[in-house]
């Protein structure tokens, strides 16, 4: 059964999980004036609504951007109570390149290309399977999701590079047949990636 994204009651659901990270950034969003850097977080957090409209169908019972992380930010998707093979693999798949276009467009533009955001690139990392979602943060206020899962999106999300999506291995297994545009080249998970490490993961690229 869905979950209520407002609940505050946790309990046990699957839902995708997408984590997006700013590679190359740190020294161009240190020397960059205050009210553009302003600016550039603003149309950051805006990259998500059309993207995540679009593959959800409009219905924003399907994803919810959950958290902003600096300059990323953690995008839950759950599927239709009747929707009976997890779909929300393939919308976080196609909603992490459709953010990765709008950014390159966004950072293309003269006033970043000027400060060399160009040269930055939006990467993803995404998981699937069970979490506890609801509140944890001691008012009741915010709802989230935690466990394993979550924590293996952010792995995921370090070890990607310049423009990639790293998927798990769930994520690829839900999502390949459907994405036919797509290729999933396998790799493993390093050292690095602390209680994930040796783990399988997908790069996925659009071909």
């Amino acid at each position: 059964m869905p979950v209520e994204w407002g609940q505050k009651e946790p309990r046990w659901t699957d839902l995708t999980v997408l984590v997006t990270d700013i590679r190359e950034s740190t020294d161009k969003v240190n020397n960059c004036p205050p009210e553009l850097l302003a600016h550039f977080m603003y149309e950051l957090h805006q990259l998500t609504q059309n993207p995540l409209s679009d593959v959800c169908e409009g219905d924003p019972n399907l994803a919810r951007v959950n958290v902003f992380l600096g300059d990323g930010f953690l995008v839950l998707f759950q599927d239709r109570e009747d929707e009976h093979f997890p779909e929300g693999p393939r919308r976080a798949i196609d909603a992490a390149a459709r953010m990765q276009h709008r950014y390159e467009a966004l950072t293309h533009t003269t006033e970043y290309s000027q400060r060399q955001f160009d040269a930055t690139s939006l990467v993803a990392g995404i998981s699937f399977g069970g979490v506890i979602y609801g509140a944890f943060d001691g008012t009741g206020e915010r709802s989230t999701a935690v466990g394993r899962l979550v924590n293996l999106a952010f792995r995921l999300a370090q070890v990607a590079e310049h423009g990639q999506i790293v998927v798990s291995e769930e994520v690829q297994q839900h999502a390949s047949a459907k994405l036919t545009a797509f290729e999933f080249t396998p790799g493993t998970l390093p050292m690095e990636a602390k209680g994930f490490e040796g783990r399988p993961y997908y790069l996925a690229r659009a071909q």
